[in-house]
């Protein structure tokens, strides 16, 4: 870095300056994905490194449409694993997305575990228990959620072992989880995707013609940086499900939709809901924030996936088919 100013390097899911507010480079300590302290070591860019960042909540914001769109329950949920911002960015646009779908469609979709109005969400407090993942899903399948988005690494695998047992879906983070955790591929609806290769290839390749320069490279829907994963084994979904993915997105990467347009009401719904999203209890898995949401008894708590009935948004299953902060403010 500044001690090899003739080597260009390219850091994953890291950025310079990564000095937040207060902090002190050199000196100062904060958490990474992984749990890991980090030192602030810029409060500038640095000429020779280039940091690969992910605009997450984009395609986050497709992942909570298409769960809003084929909920059975009408109860949604995601957590975090540490309440990080590239954390958070995933469960915002999630909630962004849900609500979306709300307005459009006319459907009363809760958001159980974020709630962006009030900055407070689920959150175990680790990005490493399995166990953690699954006592959580299991409070939300409680509350009725049948699907359920972790972003929390492998604590996520928890929660899909958890579904597949009790039975809800399962929205995977960073890679498609239908591939990368294959014992519970039947779970996963899809998955929010970094494709952290668009970024690579084209950090070589400015390397190889001379034009590298450090700073911060921001993958998007609109350079392939983020997406979401096929549906696979729920590929036989509503028949209109996929043109307005394909809409929405084209949406997003005009501007016409931005995700803090939607949780902020700047974009005109058409159909607004009059229901509020809410934060789920989650037990002693509960977040690190206090919250005013009320359990409603009654609730089934295992909400078991339908492969058939009335309701448009039914998905049955295919029968042909075979994390980190940055040590920064932002």
């Amino acid at each position: 870095m500044k001690a090899n100013p003739d080597l260009n390097l390219v850091i994953v899911d890291y950025v310079y300056p990564d000095r937040w507010p207060g902090a002190v480079v050199g000196k100062d300590r904060g958490s990474t994905r992984r749990s890991i302290t980090c030192c602030c070591g810029s409060d500038t860019p640095i000429d020779n490194v280039l940091g690969l960042s992910y605009q997450t909540d984009e395609a986050a914001f497709l992942a909570g449409y298409a769960a809003a769109a084929t909920t059975q329950t009408g109860v949604v949920a995601t957590f975090g694993g540490i309440k990080l911002p590239t954390v958070t960015i995933f469960m915002k646009g999630f909630e962004a997305g849900v609500k979306y779908h709300n307005e459009v469609k006319g459907t009363k979709v809760e958001v159980l575990g974020w709630e962006t109005a009030k900055d407070e969400g689920v959150f175990v407090n680790n990005f490493e228990s399995l166990d953690d993942g699954r006592k959580t899903a299991e409070s939300f399948m409680d509350e009725g959620a049948d699907i359920i988005m972790p972003v929390a690494g492998p604590v996520g695998q928890g929660s899909a072992a958890a579904c597949k047992e009790k039975g809800c879906m399962i929205i995977g983070v960073d890679a498609d989880w239908y591939l990368t955790v294959p014992d519970s591929k039947e779970v996963f609806l899809t998955s929010v995707i970094k494709n952290i290769d668009v970024g690579v290839y084209e950090a070589i390749k400015s390397v190889a013609d001379g034009t590298f320069k450090g700073g911060t490279y921001v993958g998007t829907l609109k350079d392939g940086g983020v997406g979401i994963a096929p549906f696979h084994d729920f590929e036989q979904g509503p028949a209109t499900l996929q043109a307005e993915l394909d809409q929405i997105k084209a949406d997003i990467i005009s501007g016409k939709i931005t995700v803090d347009g939607v949780l902020t009401g700047a974009a005109a719904p058409r159909r607004p809901s009059s229901r509020r999203s809410r934060l789920g209890r989650s037990r002693t898995w509960a977040a690190s924030t206090t919250r005013a949401s009320t359990h409603r008894p009654g609730r089934a708590s295992r909400m078991r996936r339908r492969t058939s009935g009335p309701r448009a948004s039914t998905w049955s299953r295919s029968s042909s088919r075979t994390m980190p902060r940055t040590c920064s403010s932002s």
